[in-house]
This record gives C-alpha cells, structure tokens and sequence, in this order.
C-alpha cells in the first residue's frame, strides 16, 4: 500500500461500502485515493470492482485492464492475478471467449493453478466455445479443488451430456450438482446443454 496514510483509510472506506452495498459511494472514495497515489494497483482493482457491481462493465473492463497494467508493473501477483480473472469474467459476458481464456488462463497459473473459481470460469468459457472435452477438465478440475460446491458437478454434467457420455455418468453428476445447490435443478430444466441428457432420459 502507499506511503501515504490516508490512500489505506480510504482504501478501507471504499471497502466498507462495498460490502453494504454502496457502490457508487465505495467507488468515490477509492478515486480519492488514487488521486492521492494513482499507481496502487489493488485501489484500481477495487474501483474496477465498484463499477462491476454497478454494471457498468464498459467501465469496469476499462479499469481492469488498468489494473492489471499497473499490477504488471508493480509485480503484484495476487492483484495481476485478481484483475486478469475479471477482466475474463467481463469478456466472457461480452462473447470475447478467446481473450477472456487466455486472461483466465494467465490467471489461473498465477494463482498456483489451484483456484476453484478459475477454473469454473474456465470450464464456462470451454462449454461457450463448444470445446468440450476441455470444459471436462476444466470440471473435473474445480471438483478436485472443491468438491462441495455444485457449480463443478453442472458444468461437468453439462460436458458430459454435449459430448454424448452415457447418462448415467451425466446422472450422478446433476444428482451432486443438486444436492449441493438444488437451485441449479430449475436451470437444468431449459439448459441446451443438457439436451442429450433429456432425450436419453426420455427413451
């Protein structure tokens, strides 16, 4: 953090609004501090972030990719590595899969290639790519790192019924998707994905 004392309280002030839901408010407080030391790259990070959960992600993308410059620079891993996931999550919502891959990718290795919610994004980003065996992986992977969370078990599932896998396979994967999070059981319902699952089911 900056050698300028009050960067660290407004800082912790922005954060502190993000957390009750402040946004606009926490994103003020995080350009007052840049404006007190513009090359901290987890305060670029964070007003990133306020735009995010305010969707404006034409900005967000903006400032994250700033982030991630600034981190670059400063060699700040855990902030590269936070900002470079964003920045893939923005690109996965705008269709940009290729770059929003490689950032997560990127990502990924930073953070020791041991971080469940990189590797979701990249199970998601391989399904919307129609590379399935790689969103297999990518699943099985996440599964790996965390086993008690349904997003893994659909995404598997979802990897599993496009490449035509036997629907027993695909079965026990949505019964532990279920179980873990049964909100997922109505998204499965219209999920494309899941086609060959449905019809198999029907015969």
């Amino acid at each position: 953090m900056s050698n300028n004392p009050r960067v660290a309280v407004l800082n912790g002030i922005g954060l502190a609004e993000l957390r009750i839901g402040s946004f606009r408010a926490a994103e003020e407080a995080f350009i007052e501090a840049l404006g007190l030391d513009a090359h901290q790259p987890r305060v670029i990070y964070n007003k990133a972030l306020s735009r995010f959960l305010q969707n404006d992600l034409s900005g967000a993308k903006t400032a994250f990719v700033e982030a991630v410059e600034e981190a670059r620079s400063s060699n700040e891993g855990e902030a590269l590595a936070m900002s470079l996931y964003m920045s893939a999550v923005i690109l996965k919502k705008q269709d940009e899969y290729g770059d929003a891959y490689r950032l997560a990718f990127e990502s990924w290795e930073l953070g020791n290639k041991s971080d469940y919610d990189t590797s979701i994004l990249l199970s998601g980003i391989r399904l919307s790519q129609r590379i399935f065996d790689e969103a297999e992986n990518w699943a099985r992977t996440a599964i790996t790192i965390n086993k008690d969370d349904g997003d893994g078990h659909y995404n598997l599932a979802c990897a599993l019924s496009l490449q035509g896998k036997p629907v027993e396979e695909i079965q026990t994967a949505l019964n532990d998707a279920y179980r873990l999070n049964p909100g997922l059981r109505s998204q499965a319902v219209t999920d494309s994905d899941l086609d060959y699952y449905r019809k198999q089911s029907a015969l």
